[in-house]
C-alpha cells in the first residue's frame, strides 16, 4: 500500500472479499478460518461508491504517483472521515467532471484542494485508513 503494509484479497465463493493486512510476510495469523470468514465483506463496486471527500492536507511525491492525507466529515454519501490515498497512474483524475488527459494527471491535485474519492479495490483498516484511489474528484481550489 505505499508504506510496507500489504494487503491480501481473497474472493470467498465470488460473492465476498475477504482482506487480510499484514507488514511483515513471515508473520503467522493469530485468527481461525472461521474467524477471517466472519470479517468477509460483500463485494460491492468500490469506484462508484465515494470513500472520503475533505480537503487535501498534506501530498508526499513518490516514484509513481503521490499519497495524499484527506480530512473530511463523515457524510450520509461517505464512508471514511480521514484517509491516506495513494494516487497513481492508474488513478482517475477529474476536475469539473472533466478527465484530466495527462499520463501524470495526480500532479494537478494540490494541497487545500477539496476532493472526493473512491478506492480501488481493499483499504487497510488503520486511521486513517489507506487505499488506493480509482477517482480523485477534485471540487474546489483552495
Amino acid at each position: 500500500m505505499g508504506s510496507g503494509l500489504h494487503v491480501a484479497q481473497y474472493v470467498v465463493d465470488d460473492k465476498e472479499n475477504l482482506y487480510i493486512s499484514f507488514a511483515d510476510p513471515d508473520e503467522a495469523c493469530a485468527k481461525s478460518g472461521k474467524e477471517l470468514l466472519q470479517s468477509a465483506q460483500p463485494i460491492v463496486d468500490e469506484s462508484s461508491t465515494i470513500g472520503i471527500r475533505g480537503a487535501v492536507k498534506n501530498i508526499i511525491q513518490g516514484k509513481d504517483g503521490i499519497t495524499m492525507l484527506v480530512e473530511g466529515k463523515l457524510e450520509q454519501d461517505t464512508s471514511l472521515d480521514k484517509a491516506s490515498v495513494t494516487v497513481n497512474m492508474s488513478s482517475k483524475v477529474l476536475r469539473d467532471e472533466t478527465p484530466m488527459t495527462s499520463q501524470f494527471a495526480f500532479s494537478e491535485i494540490k494541497k487545500g484542494d477539496t476532493v472526493e474519492v473512491t478506492f480501488n479495490g481493499p483499504v487497510a483498516e488503520s486511521y486513517p485508513v489507506q487505499g488506493v484511489a480509482a477517482t480523485v474528484r477534485i471540487l474546489t481550489r483552495p
